[in-house]
């Protein structure tokens, strides 16, 4: 880094416009392209130089130079008490640039807790920067967390140049899944929050590192969980079923044998394309049925412009075809919404259990608390068992006792009653209901 002699000059002129100002360096003066001295050097300008300056932020002025912004330490100018140099305004992080809008690091470490961790993520901190890659970097401390098939690394502190852009919870890099187990491509999102650079992360015995063959590494190691933490994988749950919504400010129906006596769950599922995570509240149980109602308690939820469906409250005719959608065995069956058919075997259940309904659609552990839909997606009960010696068996609650409990928990309480999935192929009807299946999973 080059090294830039100061030199007294009293020569200095001003001239205010609107909100910018135009001074003059009363010094020779370096300019940098961040407002870091860590940052890099881009060139020296010399006593006399007239600047029209923007705004003012950690005591540099940030000056307009041919087609850029650069940064020049305050000192170096001039600037009367009459002068008035406004601060830089915050940039407003836009809605992608989070993972969750709520976000700290004690409610991600409640929630690693809770639900378990996977093996890599975690909290890292920067120990080998790279000065080629970001200036100013020797500090970053950043949350590795997963949603769906890609990880992110989150901001939680440490941030230098444009520190001012950056509140934690901010997306710093996305990393997607390679062919090679944690080694991933990513993407690493630049001190001023614009600028993207690629690159390849290797994850491995507690180190994180970012792989450039042209620019280097720098590196991260694990902190937290520390090798004492007690916290359990990510992969070992309780119980997991399937639950789906009933309204658009999220009302959730599952079983109660899926959530027991848990006050809390996790709820995930693919949204608009995209994978979320939602924690949901009980707000009413009917043991005896089976049925428990779900309210989404996540500030991040963003409410469902309609419900497609509508609640048929009648009984139905056996020889009726029916769908049930779920989440089957989703640790060798994946994270893809299922969809079984069949027909309506018969208006009783087990023993002739009039609560349930038979239908010859197949389910498996992971299904209850899923949706059973006729031809034409209006919802006909809740998914609740398989017989255990018969095939094409499954059990489904009767409307009659959804309904009841959800007059139960609100008597004035607004239910879905048209559809817009009439006349709809059945691929439709499941594309347009995919948003609103969710897994449950109980730890």
């Amino acid at each position: 880094m080059r090294t830039a002699l100061l030199f007294t000059f009293l020569f200095f002129s001003i001239l205010q416009t609107f909100s910018q100002v135009t001074l003059s360096l009363t010094r020779q003066a370096v300019v940098y392209s961040e407002a870091s001295t860590s940052s890099e050097i881009l060139d020296t300008l010399y006593a006399g130089k007239s600047l029209t300056v923007n705004y003012k932020i950690d005591g540099f002025l940030a000056v307009a130079l041919t087609d850029k912004e650069v940064y020049i330490q305050k000192y170096l100018f001039y600037v009367p008490n009459s002068v008035t140099i406004p601060d830089k305004p915050k940039k407003v992080a836009t809605e992608n640039t989070k993972v969750q809008n709520s976000f700290s690091e004690d409610s991600l470490k409640n929630h690693w807790k809770e639900y378990g961790i996977e093996d890599i993520e975690g909290i890292y901190e920067l120990i080998i920067p790279n000065s080629r890659v970001e200036a100013g970097v020797a500090k970053y401390r950043l949350a590795l967390v997963r949603k769906g098939k890609k990880f992110y690394l989150l901001y939680l502190d440490g941030a230098q140049a444009y520190y001012y852009r950056w509140s934690p919870g901010d997306i710093k890099s996305v990393l997607e899944p390679t062919g090679v187990r944690n080694l991933f491509k990513a993407k690493w999102y630049m001190a001023d929050k614009e600028t993207v650079r690629e690159y390849y992360v290797k994850i491995e015995q507690g180190f994180l590192t970012f792989i450039d063959l042209d620019e280097g590494e720098f590196k991260f190691l694990k902190t937290y969980p520390s090798v004492y933490d007690d916290l359990n994988p990510s992969n070992k749950y309780t119980t997991q079923g399937t639950a789906f919504a009933i309204s658009i400010d999220g009302i959730l129906v599952t079983n109660y044998h899926v959530v027991g006596e848990k006050d809390k769950v996790l709820i995930k599922c693919i949204r608009n394309g995209i994978p979320v995570e939602y924690n949901a509240s009980v707000i009413a149980k009917d043991k005896s049925n089976d049925l428990v109602l779900l309210k989404i308690s996540d500030d991040d939820f963003t409410p469902f412009n309609r419900i497609p469906f509508s609640i048929q409250n009648n009984t139905q005719k056996s020889g009726s075809s029916v769908s049930i959608l779920g989440y089957p065995l989703t640790s060798s069956m994946g994270e893809e919404l299922k969809v079984t058919t069949g027909v309506l075997s018969s208006t009783s259940g087990y023993q002739g259990n009039v609560t349930t309904y038979q239908v010859s659609a197949q389910a498996q552990p992971g299904n209850s608390g899923g949706p059973c839909f006729n031809s034409n997606g209006d919802l006909i009960g809740v998914v609740s068992s398989k017989h255990t010696v018969a095939d094409n068996a499954t059990y489904v609650i009767k409307n009659t006792y959804l309904v009841a409990l959800i007059h139960s928990w609100n008597e004035s309480y607004p239910l879905p009653n048209s559809s817009t999935l009439t006349g709809l192929s059945l691929e439709k009807q499941v594309e347009s209901l995919s948003d609103y299946v969710f897994i449950v999973i109980v730890s």
